[in-house]
C-alpha cells in the first residue's frame, strides 16, 4: 500500500519593522512567524520601547520598534 501525505505550509511574513535612528538591530529567523528582532541604541542614546519584538502568527509584530532618544 502506498500512502501519500500532502503537507502545506503557510508562510507568515510580518515585514521589515525597520531600525530606529541611532540604533542597531539583530534579526533572528527573519521577519517571519517565530522570528524576532533585538534592538540596541548606540552610545549616548537610551531606548524608549521594547528591546525585543516577535513576529506573531497574525502577521504583526508584538510591539512597535523602539526609539533611541538622546540623553
Amino acid at each position: 500500500m502506498i500512502v501519500s501525505v500532502l503537507i502545506c505550509f503557510v508562510v507568515i511574513n510580518c515585514g521589515d519593522p525597520g531600525t530606529p535612528k541611532n540604533g542597531i538591530r539583530t534579526v533572528h529567523r527573519g521577519f517571519y512567524y517565530s522570528g524576532h528582532v533585538v534592538y540596541k541604541c548606540t552610545r549616548g542614546y537610551r531606548m524608549d520601547g521594547a528591546s525585543r519584538i516577535y513576529c506573531s502568527r497574525d502577521g504583526n509584530w508584538t510591539k512597535p520598534k523602539p526609539r533611541c532618544l538622546g540623553q
